[in-house]
């Protein structure tokens, strides 16, 4: 896995995350944008975890369920991705891994406080040839940023 490709991974999942909260349709993408296991689901192993800021931890079932209910909860939701870094790596012959950390930027995030945020995330990826993107998840832990680090900076995406 190389940085390039752990970029467009990374891009990717959350421009998902991005066009369904906003509730775009199937026909937006001209592909089964629908099919949350597909799109989200072969993305994560099945010991996936999310540890959000709050504290709170989704498992890989409550994740997906909460995504596929989601639709359309939040018409102007944005995300832009900064500052993404390889923190370690290991590869073998049976699988690679690589620990990363990125911060995402979030505009209109109806669920957060405040709406505009930005946090850092440390993720556990893997190479994965079943994934959309050949890059699977396994870990996600997510903390705020510090409010004078978001408010100096620009939100404007």
């Amino acid at each position: 896995m190389n940085l390039p490709a752990i970029q467009t991974e990374i891009e990717s999942l959350h421009q998902f995350f991005v066009e369904w909260f906003q509730g775009k349709s199937v026909h937006d993408r001209g592909d089964d944008h629908g099919d949350i296991e597909r799109q989200l689901g072969n993305r994560l192993r099945p010991g996936f975890v999310l540890i959000q800021p709050s504290g709170r931890l989704f498992n890989r079932a409550e994740l997906l369920t909460m995504i596929a209910n989601s639709h359309g909860s939040n018409p102007d939701f944005r995300i832009e991705i900064r500052n993404l870094q390889i923190c370690d790596r290991s590869s073998s012959d049976a699988m690679s891994w690589v620990l990363v950390t990125y911060e995402e930027w979030q505009r209109n995030a109806k669920n957060s406080k405040p709406a505009d945020n930005a946090r850092i995330s440390s993720a556990l990826l893997y190479t994965d040839s079943g994934a959309p993107e050949g890059i699977g998840w396994q870990h996600v832990h997510e903390t705020w940023l510090p409010a004078e680090r978001m408010t100096a900076e620009s939100f404007s995406f």
